[in-house]
């Protein structure tokens, strides 16, 4: 069967579909994931062409074929809507600078999850303190020195003050501006 005659047949099942029934789709997926038939052509076009996301929490993901789990395009999507992208796609991604933006982008936090080359990637840093000012006691300890870095993290969160480095912790504007966050957020 073609990919044309695969996509014809996919608009007859959605059309089927309750898709306010949640269980139903997940259904779906699991059906798709047990069957051999053209089963990552299905799937990815159910969640890069549909409302995916309105699905995410309901078991969905963890019925993705392995190939979906590698295509990175779908990587870039979950990482987009889900809180720990990696229980979902291929670890290779945590190596992967494209992802790991959108996925610090959704929280700092994640910053944890990547590899050791990207928690030293000074983008991939500021955007994860920009959003979770702690998110910085993940990253390369390089940053720790970094007066710019950590006077954003104390404006997210007051506490990232205790990562800095001691030379960093004794400049009068970033202990003034500790100080400050500190009073404010108490």
């Amino acid at each position: 069967m073609s990919n044309d005659e695969v996509e014809v047949r996919l608009k007859d099942l959605l059309n089927a579909i309750n898709w306010n029934d949640k269980n139903s789709v997940v259904n779906l997926f699991t059906a798709l994931k047990e069957n051999e038939f053209s089963i990552d052509y299905f799937q990815r076009l159910l969640i890069l062409k549909f409302k995916i996301k309105d699905y995410i929490g309901t078991g969905i993901l963890s019925v993705i074929s392995d190939e979906l789990k590698n295509d990175k395009e779908v990587a870039l999507l979950i990482a987009q809507l889900t809180e720990n992208p990696f229980n979902h796609i291929n670890e290779r991604f945590k190596s992967d600078r494209d992802v790991a933006l959108v996925f610090v982008g959704v929280d700092g936090y994640n910053l944890q999850y990547l590899s050791d080359e990207l928690k030293a990637d000074k983008d991939i840093v500021y955007k994860a303190v920009m959003g979770k000012g702690n998110a910085i006691k993940f990253a390369d300890e390089k940053f720790f020195d970094d007066e710019q870095l950590i006077m954003l993290a104390i404006k997210t969160n007051f506490r990232a003050y205790t990562f800095a480095t001691s030379r960093v912790q004794n400049i009068k504007e970033v202990k003034d501006y500790y100080e400050k966050q500190k009073l404010f957020n108490s």
